[in-house]
């Protein structure tokens, strides 16, 4: 994968991170532009970061891998109607009946606003469109995946695909000649030889050619991982008290007895999820957590209430 920096900011942000870590070139090597297009086979005006050992994978194939394995159990266009405690378990009463479980961790994405906010999740859905690209809107194959203002990647069946925007508010669910437009224009300032002259007449024709999904993003954007917290007991506990006492004063937080969330990961879930799948199975099983408390921390669902009390702005 080749990382082009099409910006003074990110080209910053780079060399930064050059200065303060010793890279080896196995794992990662700045370009010059002629550099980069040398790896590319074809023009780009900009620098860029080589990582010889990356590569772009096939999401499908990765969630249907998942869903495979012999542990999982997957059913399908169910909908949850309601989540309840009762009797020492979680009763879920969904579309296609109910169920009962020791444990449930909810991994709703952005769409359940209901469930999101019952359990005080602030998640925030920001769309996003990518177009798929067929032989005739591309002048010559990419030779790797490549990040810039977006990124522009092989796909499997021998097509690439190039995205993603961000629309928030926009809920439409409709492919857009717009969105296309962005996306493309985006491909062609970071890769001015990759596509066709005809590129934008075929989706004028064809904007059906593409997807629309909506990223679960939060204020902070970071994720959301791990158990939550009782709401009733931090208003007793906290939000009813002075936020100025020393914290070893307030008692520790309680929480709602196998109840856990993985939210939140944005357009980088691929990357995050299972981490924070890790970090749920060694909080069930009562084991180290695989990552430093600052982190843990950084990530907790109670987060954002707490800093809001913290901050002296919580009214009662």
């Amino acid at each position: 994968m080749l990382q082009l920096l099409t910006d003074e900011k990110s080209v910053k942000v780079m060399q930064n991170a050059f200065n303060r870590f010793a890279f080896h070139e196995i794992f990662a090597r700045q370009c010059s532009p002629e550099q980069a297009s040398d790896l590319l086979g074809m023009q780009s005006h900009y620098p860029g970061v080589f990582y010889p050992d990356s590569g772009w994978i096939h999401p499908r194939s990765v969630v249907e891998t998942c869903l495979g394995h012999e542990g999982v159990e997957s059913v399908f266009g169910c909908r949850l109607v309601d989540l309840r405690r009762e009797k020492d378990v979680w009763v879920l009463h969904t579309s296609q009946g109910s169920r009962s479980a020791d444990c449930v961790i909810l991994a709703s994405g952005s769409l359940d606003e209901t469930l999101n906010r019952r359990f005080g999740l602030p998640i925030r859905p920001v769309k996003g469109q990518v177009t798929h690209l067929d032989e005739a809107s591309v002048a010559e194959p990419l030779r790797m995946a490549v990040t810039h203002a977006g990124y522009s990647s092989p796909a499997a069946g021998g097509r690439w695909v190039s995205g993603a925007t961000f629309e928030a508010p926009d809920m439409g669910i409709q492919l857009s000649i717009q969105g296309h437009a962005a996306n493309l224009q985006h491909a062609r300032q970071a890769l001015p030889n990759w596509l066709s002259s005809k590129a934008e007449e075929y989706f004028e024709e064809h904007p059906e050619s593409g997807r629309i999904a909506f990223r679960p993003t939060t204020p902070d954007h970071l994720p959301i991982i791990g158990p939550v917290a009782d709401t009733d007991f931090m208003h007793e506990a906290y939000f009813s008290q002075s936020h100025t006492h020393a914290v070893y004063r307030y008692p520790e937080q309680r929480y709602l007895p196998g109840l856990y969330v993985s939210n939140g990961h944005g357009a980088r879930g691929l990357m995050s999820v299972f981490l924070a799948a890790e970090i749920l199975a060694a909080e069930i099983d009562g084991e180290a957590l695989p990552l430093p408390l600052s982190l843990y921390q950084a990530t907790h669902p109670a987060r954002f209430q707490i800093r809001h009390w913290r901050s002296g702005q919580m009214q009662d």
